[in-house]
């Protein structure tokens, strides 16, 4: 175990505990990580550390073009006004102004009273149909059997009828029964042929007739009753208003108990998980642009200031008046983490936020350039982690940080200028491109040139 007083730091004598195993130390009153605890009280301690493992590449000097700023306004990816397929009345309106909304989600609901007795209806009458049409498939077979049995039943009483008449003409011949005999089993024999007749006819009217066609009616039937259904159920679709799309509601054009008529605005929605900067360049330097082109965009009214970006389209119609043609440069715009627990998710550019487009036209000079993964973001101005190698181990060094300004994009590299020119940033100077993040002045790192980078060298 180690002591180590700070009576000179702290006046409550507050002593530090140590631990030589593990990474964390236990503090009287509190729990602090001492390399933590180091940089906040003291900066004069070098706290014996490993290098930090980090991956680096060069910075390169070529020709490319100045760059020129110009000034447009963020607009949404898409925007759009939704309204009503249906008259009638608003009795719900779950978002507001502001709301972040996702796509299907339910926006007002109008009062469905009488199309949902309509649907109760049609579907009843969907439900006796097909009760319909099944008894009559389910007794088919039934009635087959049926007539199947009757017609067994008249060939044998037909077939006995036959034998009993040919008996009574024989035993005739003999003078062994009386005529009035004989006329009987005739006319019983006549009588089941008949109805052998009638079984036969019956049959071929079960097989053959009507009934197949019967059923083939009946299921017309529930087809067309099923569609009435589907009918009513799309139109009761439409009593629900929902988002095609994500985005945020940006107006309200209604309220709870308002009636709306059939295609008046609900809401106004838009799309910011992608903006469109939308800027005007000049005659004179539009031949320099292609689509697909990366740019960089500039925003002063939030956190990040530089976004990356690319040229959407080129709108070859100008102004007549100012000769300028319309630029579209698309950005993915990132969430910004909540300050608050439950807050509703919001995105650091906003429609009509002013911003400003770097783009690659004017002449070309030589300029430095990193790769756009060395640019740290998110303080006062962008910077990179330049190497500083050691003298005595290959492979390792010290970080040192240099502010610059960012130009134009050029494919994965960025251009760059030192803030100031004691900054000492040159051409084959060794930057940061992984574990960045977490680098302080001065740290010691053990880098490694990117796979790229290797290849080349």
């Amino acid at each position: 175990m180690h002591r180590l007083r700070l009576d000179s730091f702290f006046p409550s004598r507050l002593i530090i505990r140590a631990a030589s195993q593990g990474s964390r130390c236990r503090v009287t009153t509190c729990f602090l990580a001492l390399p933590a605890l180091a940089g906040l009280f003291l900066p004069g301690i070098a706290w014996s550390q490993g290098p930090a493992p980090v991956r680096v590449t060069a910075v390169h000097e070529r020709e490319v073009s100045t760059g020129q700023a110009f000034v447009g306004t963020v607009t949404p990816a898409r925007k759009s006004v939704i309204g009503s397929a249906v008259s009638g009345r608003i009795v719900e309106l779950r978002h507001n102004e502001g709301d972040y909304v996702e796509e299907g989600e339910v926006l007002a609901q109008v009062l469905t009273g009488t199309i949902a007795i309509e649907l109760a209806h049609a579907e009843s009458e969907l439900k006796f149909r097909q009760e319909e049409l099944e008894e009559s498939v389910k007794s088919f077979p039934v009635e087959k059997q049926q007539a199947d049995a009757r017609l067994a039943a008249a060939k044998a009483s037909r077939d006995n009828a036959d034998s009993n008449y040919n008996r009574q003409q024989v035993l005739a011949t003999k003078k062994s029964t009386s005529q009035e005999a004989v006329d009987n089993a005739r006319a019983k024999a006549e009588e089941a042929d008949a109805m052998f007749l009638e079984a036969q006819a019956t049959r071929r009217l079960v097989f053959e007739g009507a009934r197949e066609q019967r059923i083939r009616q009946l299921e017309a039937k529930v087809a067309s009753q099923q569609e009435q259904v589907n009918l009513i159920k799309d139109r009761m679709k439409k009593y629900t208003i929902r988002a095609y799309f994500t985005g945020y509601v940006t107006a309200e054009f209604t309220e709870v108990g308002h009636w709306i008529r059939d295609g008046e605005s609900v809401v106004e929605m838009a799309e910011l998980d992608t903006v469109d900067i939308r800027v005007n360049v000049n005659e004179d330097a539009i031949t320099d642009l292609e689509v697909g082109e990366e740019v960089r965009v500039e925003v002063n009214a939030t956190r990040t200031k530089s976004f990356p970006g690319t040229i959407q389209a080129i709108v070859p119609q100008a102004d007549v008046k100012s000769r300028a043609f319309p630029v579209l440069i698309r950005v993915k715009n990132p969430r910004r983490t909540a300050r608050v627990e439950g807050a509703a998710v919001t995105h650091e550019l906003k429609s009509g936020m002013l911003a400003r487009a770097i783009l690659p036209v004017g002449r070309q000079k030589a300029s430095l350039l990193v790769s756009k993964d060395s640019v740290v973001l998110g303080g006062r101005v962008p910077l990179v982690y330049a190497v500083v190698p050691s003298a005595e181990t290959a492979g390792e060094g010290t970080v040192r940080p240099v502010p610059v300004e960012l130009g134009i994009a050029d494919g994965g590299d960025i251009q760059v200028t030192p803030v100031s020119p004691e900054a000492g940033l040159k051409s084959d100077d060794l930057v940061v491109i992984e574990g960045n993040e977490r680098l302080r002045p001065g740290q010691k790192v053990r880098y490694s040139l990117a796979p790229r980078e290797a290849a080349a060298r």
